[in-house]
């Protein structure tokens, strides 16, 4: 069976994952960047034969039948656009845009043109513990789901002396910690327990001027150089645009409720799923998962079947090219996590709660 070819347009701090994962899939074919040298240093690490001048000149090559959009969010809404008309399949880093319209519109024109979408919610592959908790809530073992909390935190933001970079301006990264992170709880919440219908939001912004030092670093040389306590010295601030951390309470159209908590100044990630005979708590540190069920006074760790294992973060959307399926996380998921993101952020604004 012939290979996917893949072309990548963006060669920042996520772009090596990306590269990894498609590698052991498919065939690596072009790179793009804004930075070519960081196109160019991708391509040799990863054996990937053609650095191109741009996205239009990736998207025009014959040998790419996928783009991969590993770039700033406002740039996921134009690139996948191009890339929809020119007949590729599209897979796209998350959040999957700035706004829901922008998310509806990929979507719609995805739909429209017959390809195949992905993005990259991978938390509903890469744990089998957390794979199994989904079963588990499927199942029924927990009974009738009533609540959920999901916390997706870390801390590389909590140092003021972090610089600023897109990551930091609405205009690039539309919201912050929300976005960025929440978008993993919010799917989570989707996928585990079914979807939301309702949200009352609170953002803040902890640190609200960060050193301006340019743009030639990339986020994990700046993250290695905080370790190493080099970053370099500036005078020049300029002001935090997003949020740092933010909580978003969620009540979910079957009846259940919960709360997702977003976070880039500190180190959390767990998930916890109660219904009327159970409950369970997953936290990436361990990959342990906890039940507990109604009459027990303890919890104890689940023990995860052998038939259940991780896989990559784009193999699901290459079996829906390969077999003609539309299986999630598709531009669908996207649009309705964008959705949540939005509604956030409106209820922030109007302090109260926003229907969906």
């Amino acid at each position: 069976m012939e290979q996917n070819r893949v072309g990548i347009i963006g060669a920042g701090h996520i772009a090596r994952s990306y590269a990894r994962a498609w590698k052991a899939e498919a065939v690596l074919t072009a790179v793009c960047s804004r930075q070519n040298h960081r196109a160019e240093r991708l391509a040799k690490a990863f054996g990937i034969p053609v650095v191109c001048s741009g996205g239009d000149d990736l998207m025009a090559r014959d040998d790419v039948d996928i783009v991969c959009i590993t770039t700033p969010p406002h740039l996921h809404h134009p690139f996948a656009v191009k890339a929809i008309e020119a007949g590729k399949h599209v897979f796209c880093e998350k959040p999957m845009a700035l706004n829901a319209a922008q998310a509806r519109d990929m979507w719609r024109r995805g739909c429209k043109q017959g390809v195949k979408t992905g993005i990259q919610f991978s938390q509903r592959f890469r744990w089998p513990s957390l794979i199994y908790l989904h079963e588990m809530v499927r199942k029924g073992d927990l009974g009738e789901i009533h609540n959920f909390e999901g916390s997706w935190a870390f801390d590389w933001a909590k140092s003021p002396a972090h610089p600023m970079s897109w990551r930091f301006r609405r205009g690039e990264a539309g919201t912050g910690a929300l976005g960025d992170l929440g978008a993993y709880m919010i799917d989570a919440a989707r996928w585990l327990i079914g979807e939301i219908d309702g949200v009352r939001g609170y953002l803040e912004t902890i640190v609200k001027q960060r050193p301006v030092i340019g743009e030639q670093y990339n986020f994990t040389e700046l993250r290695q150089m905080q370790q190493d306590n080099t970053l370099p010295v500036s005078a020049e601030t300029a002001s935090v645009e997003n949020d740092d951390i933010c909580t978003v309470l969620i009540n979910f159209k079957n009846g259940a409720h919960g709360m997702i908590t977003a976070n880039r100044m500190r180190q959390f990630n767990t998930i916890r799923v109660e219904g009327t005979e159970g409950v369970c708590m997953w936290d990436m540190q361990s990959e342990k998962l906890l039940h507990r069920s109604r009459d027990q006074e303890s919890f104890a760790e689940v023990k995860i079947p052998t038939r259940i294992s991780s896989s990559s973060m784009v193999s699901q959307f290459l079996a829906n090219i390969r077999d003609g399926s539309d299986l999630p996380p598709t531009f669908y998921d996207g649009l309705k996590v964008q959705e949540v993101i939005d509604a956030a952020v409106q209820s922030h604004k109007e302090s109260q709660w926003v229907s969906l």
